[in-house]
């Protein structure tokens, strides 16, 4: 069981198990199924899918360093 507040019974489960092994979302401690995504979350998502992490990586250290 990757979270405790999936259990195995639940709907999503088989596809929420996917997309953790896939990196798409990070394992914790909650996964909060009955909350909304955030933006930030859908696009981290929808990014991490595409195989943009590495780009996104730069981009974020390069905003970074403008500080």
């Amino acid at each position: 069981q990757f979270f405790a507040d999936v259990p195995p019974s639940h709907t999503n489960n088989t596809a929420i198990i996917t997309a953790c092994k896939l990196g798409w979302i990070s394992n914790g401690e909650a996964f909060r199924p009955t909350n909304e995504i955030t933006y930030a979350e859908a696009m981290k998502i929808a990014v991490t899918a595409m195989g943009y992490e590495d780009v996104l990586a730069r981009y974020v250290a390069a905003s970074l360093s403008e500080f």
